[in-house]
């Protein structure tokens, strides 16, 4: 027994195989690989129409991303669109509203240019009779006798005067003197006149004294400012001034039919 233990075991002798799979069981394995692979199969599919509905649906949320874009952009177009057509119509407007207010502009330029064309056609107007008379008979220039003119004042305009005032006054002089209107008064009252009537009355005038060596070089000088209302619906005041002077010949004569307007000296230079 002692010497076993110097003993070279020998090797385990192989195990026993399986034993061979009845062909039942062998039936049954292959059915049920065949299931797992089917089922494998049917998983895989799922996965993969799983997938494929992920992808269509992501391709459908793009497309309505897309779409809802392409919506939004095209709503913004048309809202521009309108704004750029009710701006423009905008414009249009204004500038109808311009041309309407040009036009009426114009319209009344034009009215009241014709307006004042008409009053000025109708208007009165008041000259003096450029060839007065002698009131008293005497044409000489006399040292300290009183030259008396009778004036007459005419309404030469189409339509009546109204209000008229008529204020006048003359002086003899060798130059023509600084005149005062509506300081001497001549003819304070006031009157009407019709279209084409007149008014005359009497000037007196004092010439001075002493009389100067040369007679003629002296002036009877007639002048005077009229203020008159017209009839027409305005109611405007007209107010013009006028001037003559008539030379006067070496023997004292008054040259009434030699009329001359004064320039020198009138500020209004407006004259018959």
């Amino acid at each position: 027994m002692q010497e076993d233990k110097y003993r070279i075991p020998l090797p385990p002798e192989p195990e026993e195989t399986q034993l061979e799979q009845h062909p039942r069981e062998q039936k049954r394995a292959t059915i049920a690989i065949l299931i797992a692979i089917i089922a494998s199969s049917f998983t895989g599919w799922q996965a993969w129409e799983a997938r494929q509905a992920r992808i269509d649906s992501r391709t459908a949320a793009t497309q309505a991303r897309d779409e809802a874009k392409r919506t939004f952009d095209l709503q913004v177009q048309q809202v521009r669109s309108s704004e750029d057509a009710a701006k423009h119509s905008a414009d249009l407007a204004a500038q109808s509203v311009a041309a309407f207010r040009d036009l009426v502009a114009t319209g009344r330029a034009q009215l009241k240019q014709s307006a004042e064309m008409f009053q000025a056609d109708q208007r009165p107007r008041l000259y003096p009779d450029p060839n007065p008379k002698f009131g008293d008979g005497s044409d000489y220039v006399r040292p300290g006798n009183p030259v008396t003119v009778q004036l007459t004042i005419r309404n030469q305009g189409k339509t009546d005067a109204i209000e008229t005032q008529i204020d006048t006054a003359g002086a003899v002089a060798t130059t023509t003197p600084k005149f005062e209107y509506g300081k001497n008064t001549r003819f304070p009252g006031i009157l009407d006149l019709g279209a084409n009537a007149t008014v005359s009355f009497n000037v007196v005038i004092t010439p001075p004294s002493p009389l100067p060596d040369d007679i003629s070089k002296l002036r009877l000088y007639l002048y005077g400012i009229v203020r008159n209302k017209d009839t027409l619906p305005s109611r405007n005041s007209y107010q013009q001034t006028w001037c003559m002077f008539y030379p006067i010949a070496i023997d004292g004569r008054i040259r009434l039919d030699d009329v001359h307007g004064c320039t020198e000296g009138d500020p209004t230079k407006l004259h018959q």
